[in-house]
């Protein structure tokens, strides 16, 4: 057979898509292994990310109900004083009550 034989050229022309076919997948399996070591990556960042989150998360549940807490010990005093004060001025106006001015 000549070399310009079509059945030769078909011949040369399927053994390169062969080679290239087989670099592909090896490039292919490479990408995979890449994506999967990527993936756990990520998925351990993730992970490290959400933990720390949830202390985050815990840390200000605690601050916030400690804020609330001396809220309200702030409010009660401030009533208390508020209290304390309107019986001082009755008892400045000479009464023992709002009812006796």
């Amino acid at each position: 057979m000549p070399a310009d034989d079509p059945l030769s050229r078909i011949d040369a022309h399927m053994a390169r898509g062969n080679e290239l076919m087989e670099q592909n997948r090896a490039a292919f399996q490479d990408l995979r292994t890449f994506l999967r070591e990527m993936t756990l990556r990520q998925e351990k960042v993730m992970r490290e990310m959400l933990a720390r989150l949830e202390d985050q998360s815990k840390v200000l549940r605690e601050q916030t109900e400690s804020i609330r807490e001396g809220r309200e010990e702030f409010v009660q005093e401030s009533r208390a004083q508020r209290a304390a004060l309107f019986r001082m001025l009755d008892r400045l106006d000479g009464g023992d009550s709002p009812a006796a001015a």
